[in-house]
């Protein structure tokens, strides 16, 4: 299991990161823990730590706090201004590099849509450790960003809706995407079932008529 599902339990936290109020201890923890780990940062006056966490806090606002746990994970081990301490900067970038690494996967596992691409060669980047398919307990994301993700693309999916399509959206419940995007979906499951029922017809069609071909090639031997 990935380590920062079982550290921290991905669906028991916020679903975003707002400006006012605590952070999840989860995740100050985890930025406490990522700061604390350069000589620079443990010598700033309090004065100063305060400002830094605040701008820390900025660019964190509108993500994920497992999004933010992934991104400050990596910053640890990959701090481009090593022996100096990363700045919110730096922090915002890679939020917004994983989160599109985070969507891409949705869109691919979840939708067969191809967005690997997209972000296997940004910049160099190391790829974050989605640790397994969405939707699954070793998955480092949270379910609510998938269904974010997948609501957010509906009209793209809603337009080549297939068969494989369906049958991953009914292990979604019904309650994490809009009324609407579910109506459109039953409009595409009546359509698909409807486009079924006329190959059966037809099929059936084609084999009668091919019968019948037998049938009248077997009365003209016979005759």
């Amino acid at each position: 299991m990935n380590a920062l599902v079982s550290a921290f339990p991905k669906n028991n936290m916020p679903a975003i990161i707002t400006a006012e109020g605590k952070l999840p201890p989860a995740v100050a923890e985890s930025l406490h823990g990522s700061l604390a780990a350069f000589a620079v940062q443990r010598n700033l006056s309090d004065f100063d730590r305060a400002a830094n966490l605040r701008s820390y806090r900025r660019a964190m606002v509108g993500f994920h706090p497992q999004l933010v746990i992934s991104a400050l994970d990596h910053l640890l081990l990959h701090n481009p201004r090593n022996p100096f301490p990363f700045t919110a900067q730096d922090l915002f970038e890679r939020l917004e590099f994983e989160k599109s690494c985070w969507s891409g996967l949705v869109l691919e596992e979840m939708l067969g849509m191809d967005r690997r691409g997209r972000y296997k060669s940004s910049q160099g980047q190391k790829l974050p450790n989605f640790g397994g398919q969405p939707l699954t307990p070793a998955c480092a994301m949270p379910d609510s960003f998938v269904y974010e993700v997948i609501a957010k693309t509906s009209g793209t999916w809603l337009h080549s809706f297939n068969n494989t399509t369906d049958r991953l959206l009914r292990s979604i419940p019904r309650s994490a995407l809009a009324e609407s995007i579910w109506e459109e979906v039953e409009v595409k499951r009546t359509a698909i079932a409807r486009e079924r029922q006329l190959d059966e017809e037809r099929q059936r069609r084609r084999e009668a008529h091919q019968r019948s071909i037998a049938q009248a090639q077997g009365q003209e031997v016979a005759s």
